[in-house]
């Protein structure tokens, strides 16, 4: 009889710091470049947008704006960058159940919801107690971070304001196990996910349409707090929603799908298009982010209900299908996705993809260092902001970040995924 495999230690900081750095051979690259790029995404965003209190008026904000080159405009829908990320949550899930139906024939749900929680909640929790300290953290309401449900909140009683989409991405965990059987047990699972995709979109048209304020008043109105108005409406009716932001989740699983099982067929229409298929995608995109960009932060420009109403509804969508389309380019390098491809398969790329999860949690108080540091402790009644302060405060927060997400990497994240492997293997 073989002598039985020796475990692995839970924690050996050598081998956890050479995961943190080195991908394992058959490592995926194209989709830690992408990982990465969504989380440095949402970081300029942060960064652009987020100063807006510490203005002392206004007009101090409005004219900071106009002050970003008309080439930079797309930072403006980084938030954006979330969506990506909902993209590869629905594709990896996906993948890893089609692999396990494959090759088990049938699917651990048990198993997969252990994953998620061991995989989500230990440097959750870490976050939450830490964002907790402070009296007016809203730390009375850390329970709805724990049963991930504080997107339900009102915007100013959550206590981890930027954690909503945590939330969403466990509620979508916990619903998935559901979808992928009656995708199984379906004669055209393709077919019902593009009906997914494109009832997601209705039912953004239906919430935007129960509440007339959203596209009555300009998008100024609900991005921008000004005197006596804060822009809770939109936050919380179409924002932070599962049922508004399911889209880029679903579309994730539909790439997974065929991906998985139609690749070839994918790949030889790639081929024959992909200069199409680019440039449909690059123009989505960009249309989608420039528009955002004039009119989310100009007070002057009123585009009408009509335009707020279908904008609003599809602009997201629009958007996730375009990097959709992208990422399939790069995954297959055909056409100009060989360019994509190259790119995003760098190696720069997998330790910020490792980094993602702890860098999304923890990125903002490190921007809040980084402009105290850049603005030599300023940062209240500000009249003007220099983009090289902005830079520099980005610049202090990724390298922060990074730091802070290794040392969680290390002594927190790593260890109770290897203590999932060895429950597994057991």
């Amino acid at each position: 009889m073989a002598p039985d495999k020796p475990r692995e230690p839970i924690f050996s900081l050598r081998k956890n710091l050479r995961r943190f750095f080195v991908p394992p051979p058959h490592q995926n690259g194209v989709l830690d470049g992408f990982r990465a790029l969504s989380i440095l995404y949402v970081i300029l965003f942060h960064a652009f947008y987020l100063p807006q209190p510490a203005f002392a008026d206004l007009q101090g904000f409005t004219d900071f704006v106009h002050s970003v080159p008309a080439w930079f405009n797309w930072v403006w829908h980084g938030d954006s960058g979330v969506d990506m990320f909902f993209i590869l949550s629905g594709f990896l899930i996906a993948t890893i159940l089609l692999r396990e139906q494959d090759q088990a024939g049938s699917v651990d749900v048990k198993r997969f919801y252990g994953h998620r929680l061991l995989r989500i909640l230990p440097v959750y929790v870490f976050a939450v107690m830490l964002y907790s300290v402070p009296e007016n953290s809203n730390r009375d309401y850390f329970w709805a971070n724990l049963l991930f449900i504080n997107n339900f909140l009102p915007l100013d009683k959550i206590l981890i304001p930027w954690s909503w989409s945590l939330s969403i991405e466990m509620q979508f965990y916990l619903l998935f196990p559901l979808l992928f059987f009656a995708l199984l047990r379906s004669a055209r699972p393709l077919s019902w996910l593009v009906m997914l995709f494109l009832g997601a979109t209705a039912i953004r048209y239906l919430v935007i349409a129960l509440y007339p304020e959203l596209y009555e008043k300009s998008f100024y109105y609900h991005s921008i707090a000004t005197p006596g108005h804060r822009p809770h409406l939109m936050f919380e009716q179409v924002y932070m929603n599962l049922y508004t932001r399911m889209g880029p989740l679903i579309l994730g699983v539909l790439m997974a799908w065929s991906y998985y099982h139609h690749r070839e067929v994918i790949r030889d229409w790639l081929q024959a298009h992909a200069a199409i298929a680019a440039g449909v995608a690059l123009l989505a995109v960009l249309m989608v982010a420039g528009v955002t960009a004039v009119d989310v932060f100009n007070p002057s420009i009123e585009r009408g209900e009509a335009f707020n109403l279908h904008y609003m509804a599809w602009y997201r969508n629009l958007f996730s299908l375009g990097m959709a389309v992208l990422l399939f380019l790069a995954l297959f390098g055909v056409g100009p996705g060989r360019l994509l491809h190259s790119v995003l398969a760098l190696r720069f790329w997998y330790p910020l993809a490792q980094a993602a999860y702890s860098t999304y949690l923890f990125h903002i108080p490190f921007l809040a260092v980084g402009y105290w540091l850049m603005l030599d402790g300023q940062v209240d009644g500000l009249k003007a902001l220099a983009l090289g302060d902005v830079f520099g405060a980005i610049l202090i927060a990724i390298l922060c970040s990074l730091i802070f997400s290794l040392l969680i990497y290390l002594f927190i994240e790593r260890p109770f995924m290897n203590i999932y492997k060895r429950k597994r293997s057991a």
